[in-house]
């Protein structure tokens, strides 16, 4: 098969929104689908000596590396939305990063709870239609 670079495609597997769905699909069945709110069983240190959500610990290193102090964060265990908390004062530096603030739906989410970047598994796949209508 030829790819459209022109080379022979011999099956390499490369990220795209196929991979994507497999790998967030298999994360949600595998891991998240387990995991009971305030059991702790997906935790991962981070850099700076905390735990959080595994999938989460990436992006929490990047925010705390860049003076951004997250006090809270939980993926949503494929239940509920994600959602990444800050200290009041850092609100407006997430929002530079293009950060958009999450929807004050449910008693875990306030003023300063953001969505995450990282792509989590959609509980209810409406995931797209909040993001498209906070723009």
């Amino acid at each position: 098969m030829i790819g459209e670079n022109g080379r022979e495609h011999r099956g390499y597997i490369t990220e795209n929104d196929e991979l994507m769905s497999a790998l967030l699909h298999s994360q949600s069945n595998l891991v998240c689908n387990k995991v009971r709110f305030g059991d702790y069983k997906c935790y991962s240190p981070t850099n700076y000596g905390f735990d959080v959500d595994m999938c989460l610990v990436p992006e929490i290193n990047s925010l705390n590396a860049q003076g951004i102090k997250t006090i809270g964060c939980c993926c949503g265990h494929n239940k509920k939305y994600g959602y990444i908390q800050v200290t009041p004062n850092d609100c407006e530096k997430m929002e530079k990063l293009g950060y958009i603030r999450q929807p004050e739906k449910d008693e875990y989410c306030g003023k300063w709870c953001f969505i995450p970047k990282t792509r989590l598994p959609d509980p209810d796949k409406k995931w797209k239609e909040i993001l498209e209508g906070t723009k």
